[in-house]
């Protein structure tokens, strides 16, 4: 895709060589159809990233600002590096833990620990039970590294957004809702989603595992 009209064609092919634009489609893709995620609800987890933006860079229409890249890849816990096609791995250190404190902060964050108050009062997780130790676990710096992969990490921030992304993406859904407010087949995801959240949280492994390229 051309940069400029007034590119030329060796400074085309240099721009090519060293942005693979098909790789970062591909990468966007895999990111949400990994969680299986409906571009409404993609667009709730985004939050300042609009559908149209969302599905144009799906499809090669359009080129996402830096900015507004950075706010994908910080959602998914993702390395900027990877979406861009500057690197095979998906997720780093640093990655996830930017991700981590953007998502806690403020007030659910204090020297690199997480307010494990938040899960335990979390609304969607209200009924849910977690081993103490796992959320003692999760909330601890030094033993969250050990005991969580970083796509299990990534998982949990994730999945985190999800019930909220489900609910919102609802609004304009005009088939019969249940008590919830959700149909049928979304209250099911709904219910899913939770499920997998206390099942990474509880074993430090992601649930929803990138595929190899």
């Amino acid at each position: 895709m051309a940069l400029s009209k007034n590119r030329s064609d060796a400074d085309q092919r240099y721009y090519d060589h060293i942005f693979n634009h098909s790789l970062m489609q591909r990468r966007l893709q895999l990111l949400r159809n990994t969680y299986q995620l409906s571009m409404e609800e993609l667009e709730e987890i985004c939050v300042v990233i609009g559908k149209t933006s969302l599905y144009n860079w799906e499809i090669g229409a359009r080129i996402p600002t830096i900015d507004s890249l950075l706010v994908y890849a910080t959602r998914f816990g993702a390395s900027l590096e990877w979406l861009c096609g500057l690197s095979d791995e998906p997720y780093t250190q640093r990655s996830v833990s930017f991700a981590e404190y953007i998502y806690f902060t403020p007030g659910r964050w204090y020297e690199d620990h997480i307010d494990i108050r938040f899960l335990q009062n979390y609304n969607a997780l209200s009924k849910e039970k977690f081993t103490e130790i796992a959320l003692q676990n999760y909330s601890n710096h030094n033993k969250r590294k050990t005991c969580f992969s970083l796509e299990a990490r990534a998982n949990i921030l994730v999945l985190m957004a999800y019930p909220s992304a489900i609910s919102a993406s609802s609004r304009n859904d005009f088939s019969e809702p249940n008590q919830s407010g959700l149909n049928k087949k979304k209250w099911k995801k709904y219910n899913q989603v939770i499920d997998n959240l206390k099942t990474v949280i509880n074993t430090g492994e992601a649930v929803y595992k990138l595929p190899n390229e």
